[in-house]
């Protein structure tokens, strides 16, 4: 269920982003990589924004959730692929 934007994975422009943002150091960069970290899964329905502050923990919890998930799903894509690939 990897979301994609314009047919690549939200993980593959993460990684993209954080790349670019440490090879040039630039704070445009790092901050638009924030940006998409925190904004991406609200935009996309999977995480509520927080209302209050006392949400901002719940928040952080769900985007970590979210993250960490596309990038486990993408490891288990991965791994489906090259077992299919070996038989």
């Amino acid at each position: 269920m990897s979301e994609e934007i314009l047919g690549v994975s939200a993980v593959v422009i993460l990684a993209i982003l954080v790349t670019a943002s440490w090879l040039t150091n630039s704070k445009l960069l790092k901050l638009t990589t924030l940006g998409f970290v925190f904004l991406y899964p609200v935009a996309i329905g999977q995480v509520a924004f927080p209302s209050g502050p006392d949400q901002l923990g719940n928040y952080i919890s769900g985007v970590l959730k979210y993250w960490l998930a596309q990038v486990w799903e993408q490891i288990q894509n991965y791994i489906k692929q090259q077992l299919n690939l070996s038989l």
